[in-house]
């Protein structure tokens, strides 16, 4: 069987929001490496090595859920997205390319 590796590269920008840009591996709906970069802030500062270093190795399904309740206890604050607004763009911008 042969492993289907896509390199997912986006960037999203909600209205009144601040800028994303993500890229991903996935290797057979696991997230074999990710980078979040943009104009946006994040609190605690670590929170965004934390977050990519979180979302590395989990599988695609049910991520959204995941990485909400991640975000959720570690107390992150993402300035210019709400936290619910983040996770499902990522997601829905992940599952309009695998």
């Amino acid at each position: 069987m042969k492993n289907r590796i896509q390199k997912i590269v986006f960037s999203i920008k909600p209205s009144g929001g601040k800028l994303l840009h993500t890229k991903l591996i996935i290797e057979d709906n696991l997230i074999k490496s990710c980078s979040l970069t943009g104009d946006f802030f994040i609190y605690p500062e670590e929170s965004l090595e934390k977050l990519e270093d979180f979302l590395t190795n989990q599988k695609v399904t049910n991520l959204e859920k995941k990485m909400a309740g991640f975000i959720k206890r570690r107390k992150i604050v993402i300035l210019g997205w709400s936290s619910k607004d983040f996770c499902k763009a990522l997601m829905e911008n992940i599952d309009k390319q695998i």
